[in-house]
């Protein structure tokens, strides 16, 4: 078989295998039939069908001729008529007769006629008679369909599938596109696009195809993310578990360490431990935080969080300062109202207000805002510290899993604080975000939806 014959049986394959196509092909196909055959029958049933159009024409002329007729007796009496009538065509003048009372049964008889009576100028009347074209009585009936002519079938049959064959490419093309982007999504390709494909089109097809650029995107942006987590969390339980494999080596060649070793597995295995939770705690907030679900006084709970931390941080006298009623004006007592999972937001703004102390120097001060934005519609949360910032390369990348500034040390966590924080944030239609304060220092702003 040559490639032009395989090419041909793919195409045929292609085409019969279109369903949809073939339903709106037939369907439209059809009704554009139906239109003209309902069109044809409307006319031949109110349109005066059976009657040709030159005896339309005679029947008109007959009252001109009679008027015509009529004129010339009253103006010239009845040698004026001969005159006029003498002058028509004979065919015209063997329809018409003219007569005096007295002579009046001397006209023709005939099956369809038309009287007229003029006056001529001495005051004699005369009866004008015009013979009327015969014209055949049929009895009226309804055309079957096949009845209809020629070309109105040319027009429904050729006309109609013209139509409906460029209607239905019209309407399946953007399909088969978006069933092969499925197709190649399906099969792994994350780079899989379609709005370039859709060209012009402004319907909601091309609605549905930018729809699944997006998809697309953002199902490329999570594999990503997920297979940098992956080498993230592969790389951070490297060295934990290569100093368990050196303890386990040293105890074993220095048995009068042993003491010390352990207390090395322990102090690795805690953090391995601490490593797991807070993965854990960033998979919950990924998911949505939705356990736990209930309404709570923000205020109470930024107070407890607040009062945590200046627990922990007695030694090293960084102060924490609250602004929270003073700037809320109506229900100061106990502040908006919130929707959400308690804990995780809790959570968050414990992960925010640690890493501030961790960056505070030594009689620092942590400032922490809540107030209202009455036209967005959020409760605004500031967490400022006097700390040494963020670099401006560092920022856009602060809150990723395992990401540490550039001036954090190797002991300072897992780089998972701020990830959780801004999951758990944005699990609450919530926003995040991080800049470098003007006379030192980073702030951290937080804006969480009121509701109604």
């Amino acid at each position: 078989m040559t490639p032009l014959h395989q090419q041909g049986r793919h195409l045929f394959r292609l085409v019969l295998g279109q369903r949809l196509f073939w339903k709106i092909l037939l369907g439209f196909w059809l009704t554009f039939i139906l239109i003209v055959e309902g069109l044809w029958i409307y006319i031949a049933l109110l349109g005066d069908s059976h009657r040709p159009a030159d005896l339309y024409y005679l029947d008109t002329s007959a009252s001109s001729h009679v008027a015509s007729i009529s004129w010339a007796i009253s103006t010239g009496g009845l040698q004026g008529a001969t005159t006029l009538i003498q002058s028509w065509p004979e065919r015209d003048q063997a329809m018409v007769a003219v007569a005096t009372p007295e002579t009046r049964s001397l006209l023709p008889e005939t099956v369809r006629y038309r009287d007229a009576e003029a006056v001529a100028p001495d005051g004699t009347r005369y009866l004008i008679r015009h013979r009327l074209p015969d014209e055949p009585r049929r009895p009226r009936q309804i055309p079957y369909p096949w009845q209809m002519p020629p070309e109105l079938w040319v027009m429904g049959v050729v006309g109609g599938l013209g139509f409906a064959s460029m209607l239905a490419w019209y309407l399946i093309r953007p399909i088969q596109t978006l069933r092969s982007g499925f197709g190649r999504l399906a099969g792994g390709d994350l780079h899989a696009r379609v709005q370039g494909v859709m060209g012009s089109r402004r319907d909601e097809l091309a609605d549905l195809a930018h729809s699944f650029d997006r998809m697309a995107g953002r199902l490329e942006k999570l594999v990503a993310a997920r297979d940098q987590l992956l080498h993230d969390v592969s790389h951070e339980l490297r060295s934990p578990l290569a100093r368990l494999h050196m303890a386990v080596g040293l105890a074993r060649q220095s048995p009068q360490k042993l003491e010390a070793t352990l207390d090395r597995i322990e102090a690795e295995g805690k953090r391995l431990d601490d490593m797991v939770g807070e993965l854990l705690t960033l998979s919950r907030a990924e998911a949505g935080g939705k356990d736990g679900e209930s309404y709570f006084a923000v205020y109470h709970l930024i107070e407890a969080v607040l009062a945590d931390a200046a627990f922990e941080v007695q030694s090293s006298q960084v102060q924490i300062t609250a602004r929270l009623r003073e700037l809320t004006g109506v229900d100061a007592e106990d502040g908006p109202i919130l929707s959400g999972n308690a804990k995780l937001i809790r959570r968050a703004l414990e992960n925010v207000v640690r890493n501030a102390l961790r960056y505070s120097p030594g009689g620092g001060t942590i400032t922490v805002t809540a107030a209202p934005d009455t036209v967005q519609g959020t409760l605004v949360i500031t967490i400022e510290d006097d700390g040494p910032g963020v670099a401006d390369d560092d920022l856009p990348n602060l809150f990723e899993p395992f990401v540490r500034g550039s001036n954090s040390s190797s002991d300072s966590g897992f780089g998972l604080g701020l990830a959780i924080a801004r999951r758990a944030i944005e699990a609450h239609q919530g926003t995040i975000s991080a800049r470098n304060r003007a006379h030192g220092g980073l702030a951290v702003r937080i804006a969480l939806p009121m509701g109604e």
